[in-house]
């Protein structure tokens, strides 16, 4: 496996001066490199598919260097023994070859042992996935610092990539060896994160939802990161799944974002770090990396309590207007009554659902831009997200008029309440279509007394009724 973007980092250009603004001063990629080792004199492991050049370089600091399966000798300085620090240097773009290095390092470091790894790739425009970080989290070497630079090539310098017309970013990786494996999902890890969903939220999840939810999403699947300790067991899990929205401001009227969800930690773990170092914190760093670099636009979801408080602090989460609680009484009141019945007389019928057709794609195309930055909620994804969910738990409810659907709402009722989940009216048949779908929520579920939702306050239109 290689990555697209990455370039041999030959040792001549560890030395090379950044490239920085006039009359500022940087150190060079070596320079930080060593900066950022133990103090002298210790026992380094040099990992490069060329380790001599860096061996030489080591040396005048008072390092003792030694290349992969080598005994050590006594340093400069009397010690001797295993090393207690590394140097990788991924000279070739080969990952596999990479992850190989890494894990040598893990076992052969001692706890906590510092790893500084350093790595180039081309300077190309917009984001791209970090190969080489991702690959750390997964060989258990924990983040403590990241630096990067830029070298210009292409101009001598007598470097192996001279010939490269333009320049490379470097980025350097300080670590230390941790007993968590931050990785992407693997196949049978629901066996895993099942069980833990069950003991977090106080309700237990089929294997059948997890596929549906993960796997049988039509915009994109398996968006998962998880932590697993030194002893193959679960620590954190936190995943989304992608969701198609049209904007009227992007220049192909589409963007795809993920809602996120099962965010979940052991309790083992709940107190192994603290904010930014925190078990939850990394697994977000790590799924952002993943997942939503280059692939998403953003990420969203509904967090209350203790994660609301802990996202905005070290997580990056942003809140936007709050969300409003939406409640009816489903008692038909006189007035609510009497719209119903006039509702009926102009045409307007309400009935269960149980497939869609092009018909939903249509409305949706019809009433979308009335709505700003919207759910693509055509029939594609009331198919998956209502109609295919295992649970069968929701109702779908459309509203006609005169036989053209002017609207629907997805609901699902607990003890004697109706929550409306999800709706998309016509804004212009609303006053009329809202009491239809009211009096047919009255009759599917007539010991219930209450229907309620969550909606925003955009568009206003919709409280008004």
């Amino acid at each position: 496996m290689t990555s697209g973007n990455l370039v041999p980092l030959f040792f001549p250009e560890l030395l090379e001066t950044p490239k920085i603004d006039a009359g500022a001063t940087a150190l060079s990629p070596w320079d930080t490199l060593v900066a950022w080792l133990p103090l002298p004199p210790c026992v380094v492991l040099v990992l490069a598919s060329k380790p001599e050049p860096v061996a030489e370089g080591l040396r005048p600091k008072g390092y003792l260097p030694v290349p992969r399966g080598a005994t050590p000798a006594t340093s400069s300085g009397g010690r001797e023994g295993p090393p207690t620090a590394a140097v990788l240097v991924v000279d070739h773009v080969d990952l596999e070859a990479t992850r190989a290095l890494l894990e040598e390092a893990w076992t052969t470091l001692p706890d906590s042992g510092s790893l500084v790894a350093i790595c180039a790739r081309t300077a190309a425009p917009g984001q791209v996935r970090d190969e080489v970080r991702l690959l750390l989290d997964e060989c258990k070497f924990q983040f403590v610092e990241h630096r990067e630079v830029t070298l210009a090539f292409g101009s001598g310098g007598g470097s192996e990539n001279t010939s490269k017309a333009q320049d490379i970013l470097v980025s350097l990786y300080r670590t230390r060896r941790d007993r968590f494996a931050i990785r992407g999902y693997r196949a049978g890890d629901e066996a895993a994160v099942l069980p833990m969903f069950a003991v977090s939220f106080g309700t237990p999840r089929s294997e059948e939802h997890w596929r549906w939810k993960y796997r049988g999403d039509p915009y994109g699947s398996l968006r998962i990161t998880e932590v697993f300790d030194e002893n193959g067991r679960l620590a954190a899990h936190y995943a989304g799944y992608p969701v198609r929205f049209v904007w009227p401001l992007q220049a192909s009227g589409e963007i795809t974002a993920l809602q996120i969800g099962d965010t979940m930690t052991s309790k083992a773990v709940r107190a192994t770090g603290f904010g930014q170092n925190s078990v939850l914190a990394r697994t977000v760093d790590d799924f952002y990396e993943r997942h939503c670099i280059g692939q998403t636009s953003f990420n969203y979801g509904f967090n209350t309590g203790h994660i609301r408080k802990l996202g905005e602090r070290y997580l990056g989460y942003r809140y936007i207007s709050p969300v409003t609680v939406w409640k009816r009484s489903l008692r038909l009141r006189r007035r609510l009554a009497l719209r119903a019945l006039v509702a009926r007389a102009m045409g307007y019928r309400a009935g269960l659902v149980v497939t869609v057709s092009p018909e939903w794609d249509d409305l949706f195309s019809r009433v979308a831009p009335k709505y700003g930055l919207l759910v693509q909620r055509d029939a594609r994804y009331l198919g998956w997200r209502y109609l295919a969910c295992p649970d069968r738990v929701h109702t779908v409810v459309a509203v006609r008029r005169r036989g053209a659907l002017v609207g629907w709402g997805v609901s699902a009722v607990r003890g004697q309440t109706v929550y409306l989940g999800d709706t998309l009216f016509d804004p212009a048949t609303t006053a009329w279509a809202l009491p239809m779908l009211l009096r047919a929520l009255n009759h599917l579920f007539a010991r219930a007394d209450t229907v309620q939702g969550w909606f925003p306050a955009h568009p206003d239109w919709w409280l008004t009724h």
